[in-house]
């Protein structure tokens, strides 16, 4: 039999539960036990563990436990038993005495919380493979730019090698004019001897033709050169563009997979929050 005070005590937690139930901001179910059946019943929205008060305390749930150890009990309720899944606390009530009198059970629903894990877990994974291709994007960038940088020291080195050419073409056209002279003095040494000059004269003619050539050949390398060095001038000014895009975005796309990794880890912190609930 249950006491006078006890049921007065067991009582009042009847009639406060509703109140509980409406503190919870939660989908949960509300029940008042004594040691052997429920007193009161509160179902929630969608959560209903399809008891009514004067049922028997249910064998291997959590308020017999809480009765039977003094303890609080609690359990995770898989979908599969009520088709709604949930978390079950019971809480042993205890008169003046200290003696176990009953229990307050409560059974919040779970609905939101594997959403919320499904869509943290979907968000975590996802982030993962993000920051994984913005990691590889930044290594690829960092090694562009390291590239772009040899082609700009590559091409500084063939607009110094051009500079040494102008050297070479330079001296080969003093060699022409020069030649261009000793034919001429040979042609007109060549006048002065008459008949036994002739021989001297062909010769004196093939240098004069060697020096012609040979400039005409100097002016066309020059001007061949000169395209070049234009053309190595617009690649270089190009490059350095390009150089300063791809620095620019391996800076970018670095503090972009450090963004990424924050914002991973807020979605690691708000599983871990689910978890909890």
């Amino acid at each position: 039999m249950v006491r006078e005070e006890e049921y007065s005590l067991l009582y009042w937690l009847a009639e406060l539960a509703p109140l509980f139930q409406a503190c919870f901001p939660l989908d949960c179910t509300i029940s008042v036990t004594d040691r052997e059946k429920y007193l009161a019943y509160f179902r929630g929205q969608e959560l209903d563990l399809k008891v009514k008060p004067g049922m028997a305390v249910p064998v291997g749930g959590t308020i017999e436990e809480a009765l039977k150890t003094g303890r609080p009990s609690r359990k995770v309720i898989p979908e599969q038993v009520l088709g709604v899944p949930f978390k079950s606390t019971a809480v042993p009530i205890r008169d003046k005495k200290g003696q176990v009198v009953g229990a307050l059970g409560i059974g919040v629903s779970l609905k939101n919380q594997e959403k919320l894990l499904e869509a943290a877990n979907n968000i975590t994974a996802t982030l993962e493979e993000i920051t994984a291709t913005m990691q590889e994007l930044a290594a690829a960038a960092t090694q562009l730019a390291d590239s772009q940088n040899k082609l700009l020291k590559l091409g500084e080195n063939i607009r110094e090698k051009i500079k040494k050419t102008d050297t070479i073409l330079g001296f080969v056209q003093e060699v022409a004019e020069t030649s261009k002279l000793l034919g001429l003095n040979a042609a007109i040494e060549a006048a002065r001897a008459g008949e036994h000059g002739r021989g001297f004269s062909v010769v004196a003619e093939e240098i004069r033709k060697l020096a012609s050539n040979s400039a005409q050949a100097v002016k066309e390398i020059q001007k061949v050169l000169e395209e070049i060095r234009k053309d190595v001038q617009a690649m270089y000014h190009q490059l350095a563009i390009i150089s300063g895009i791809s620095q620019e975005q391996a800076q970018s796309t670095h503090e972009a997979a450090g963004a990424l990794e924050t914002l991973s880890a807020t979605a690691m912190n708000l599983r871990e929050l689910a978890e909890i609930i």
